[in-house]
């Protein structure tokens, strides 16, 4: 994967979990800045975590085991499209990591 290529992925993360974060919390998406604080800048509660983290899960084909998802009133949205890019990360390399042990078979 091209170095260009792997910066526009995270662009398009990063700009995918703005979007998400907008619709979750009922924001405008320009509200939704990468130093944007969940809860102090952009009114975010517990409820609104649980249906986050569901909407990260749904739209990224990933999962988050109970308690991993880091989300406070203090957690940038920054923040959160790290922890959705480690998942990601993490789910292609255990793919290419099957995929290489299935190529051997």
């Amino acid at each position: 994967m091209s170095a260009q290529h792997t910066q526009s992925a995270a662009a398009s993360v990063e700009e995918q979990v703005r979007t998400i974060i907008a619709a979750v919390f009922g924001v405008e998406t320009e509200r939704v800045s990468d130093d944007a604080y969940l809860g102090v800048d952009l009114g975010a509660d517990a409820l609104d975590q649980v249906e986050l983290e569901c909407e990260l899960e749904d739209a990224f084909s990933i999962f988050f085991e109970e308690g991993e998802f880091e989300f406070g009133r203090q957690t940038r949205v920054r923040d959160i499209a790290a922890q959705v890019r480690g998942k990601l990360d993490a789910k292609v390399a255990k793919d290419a990591a099957l995929a290489e042990a299935e190529s051997r078979s």
